[in-house]
């Protein structure tokens, strides 16, 4: 069995996805124990050793659960997974464009576009 690097917990989550972020790591999973309603996406950023920069939550009164997030070229992110509170009815997919400059702001989170 190999020894991680580096292993930390922050939260709560029902899972976690990572990228590499400026000199640490971008985390998205979704939380419940954060947010607006039932499962919300949740972008953590944290520092090379995992220490939380800070942290966000995206969604609505019903599930949204974050699958995957990549960092931009610009530096901000795009978390992509799953919503019950926006679009056309039962389950649809999501994708949300952050910008680059501390914690990030929805450049445009309407999945109906």
């Amino acid at each position: 069995m190999k020894s991680a690097l580096l292993t930390k917990r922050i939260g709560t989550s029902h899972r976690v996805y990572q990228a590499r972020a400026h000199g640490g790591y971008a985390l998205v999973g979704c939380t419940m124990s954060e947010g607006a309603g039932d499962w919300d996406f949740w972008l953590v950023k944290t520092d090379a050793d995992g220490n939380m920069q800070w942290n966000q939550t995206y969604g609505g009164i019903d599930e949204d659960k974050a699958r995957v997030v990549i960092q931009t070229v610009d530096g901000g992110y795009v978390i992509a997974g799953q919503t019950w509170s926006f679009g056309a009815g039962d389950s649809d997919a999501w994708l949300c464009r952050l910008a680059p400059v501390g914690i990030p702001a929805p450049v445009d989170i309407d999945p109906t576009h």
